[in-house]
């Protein structure tokens, strides 16, 4: 579960943000943290499916820590993108849109997790 807000700024370049305070994911055995300044797009969607997939809504916090998830890689992709369905979920997204975005990792994600090198990069962060 989520046990913070999401805090994000616009940045210049569109479609990105930053965040302007930590993101965390709490449960028994798993935390994770989005440090404060980290750079993301939200929820990528292939336009075909945009008109179907709000990437404003309930998913928001759930894509902020999937994007932080395939710039560390401390964790394998097919888990990573199991974490945000089961996110989506814990958000109140339905079952199906959950697997609509799952699916949609899974087709569309492999070029970028494969192209970066795995850990945090001063591009993934604002520049001070």
């Amino acid at each position: 579960m989520f046990a913070s807000e999401l805090c994000l700024v616009a940045r210049w370049e569109p479609g990105e943000w930053a965040l302007t305070a930590p993101l965390i994911w709490q449960e028994p055995k798993l935390r994770i943290e989005v440090p404060t300044g980290f750079i993301t797009d939200l929820a990528s969607i292939p336009s075909g499916l945009r008109g179907s997939l709000n990437v404003t809504g309930l998913s928001r916090r759930p894509a902020v820590v999937h994007d932080y998830l395939y710039c560390v890689q401390t964790i394998q992709r097919p888990q990573a993108d199991d974490f945000l369905r089961r996110a989506l979920i814990a958000e109140g997204e339905t079952f199906a849109v959950a697997q609509a975005f799952w699916l949609g990792v899974r087709l569309g994600g492999a070029s970028h997790w494969y192209s970066r090198k795995p850990g945090l990069q001063p591009e993934d962060f604002v520049q001070q």
